[in-house]
């Protein structure tokens, strides 16, 4: 077999080799709102609770809105592939008029893989369905659920990539990926994810790579 050939496919399979081994230590997790789309008088963008709405019938009442608190510290052990809890979400959901559709979650992570420190905010978008204030018995749940573009977001560390998947909302044990909030009230899910690795190939095995294919088409066009 051509050694070219061999090179290509060996340097091929090593691109997605998976980093399984990481230990990764959650010292730090705090969260600010921003990017907020449609809603009444949003205040609290840039911190860990927003508000919105013009409270309905009156006017003093509390306005509907969204809070992070975010899990750590103290620091906690994650692992590849394995959920843990990022932190508790909280919705409240009271009568207003001007709900919004949806709103980012920066979630500023602080972490130290296999002892080295690293600190990156990754960006999550939520949906929001703001639904009548009639009071008719279970019709007025306000729904928070992902945009499903946006579940994850990744980084680079020492020539590994990691992605943090969002699972879901943990509620009462149960992980779904929307939130309902019975008008009236507040309620608290656990946000869940977990993460990926990927080893990134340095420059050099990508210029190998490139060498081993050229190789292969050229071998390919002498037998032809």
């Amino acid at each position: 077999m051509n050694k070219m050939l061999i090179c290509a496919g060996a340097l091929s399979a090593s691109l997605a080799f998976p980093a399984f081994g990481a230990l990764i230590s959650v010292d730090s997790v705090t969260g600010s709102w921003s990017g907020v789309v449609g809603g009444d008088e949003v205040i609290g963008q840039g911190s860990n609770e927003i508000r919105w709405g013009v409270p309905f019938p009156d006017s003093t009442g509390p306005q509907s809105g969204y809070r992070f608190d975010g899990a750590a510290p103290a620091a906690f052990l994650a692992t590849i592939d394995n959920e843990f809890t990022l932190g508790d979400f909280t919705h409240f959901n009271f009568p207003i008029s001007g709900g919004i559709s949806s709103a980012v979650l920066g979630i500023d992570l602080q972490i130290s893989i296999d002892g080295n420190p690293f600190g990156d905010i990754l960006s999550f978008d939520f949906t929001h369905d703001e639904t009548s204030n009639g009071g008719e018995a279970g019709c007025c749940n306000d729904i928070v659920g992902f945009d499903s573009m946006s579940t994850s977001d990744s980084f680079v560390l020492d020539g590994t990539a990691y992605t943090l998947n969002l699972s879901g909302f943990s509620v009462d044990g149960v992980l779904t990926e929307n939130f309902s909030t019975i008008e009236g009230q507040s309620n608290v899910a656990q946000l869940r994810g977990a993460f990926t690795a990927v080893s990134v190939p340095e420059p050099g095995t990508l210029a190998l790579l490139g060498l081993g294919l050229v190789g292969l088409g050229a071998s390919r066009r002498r037998k032809s």
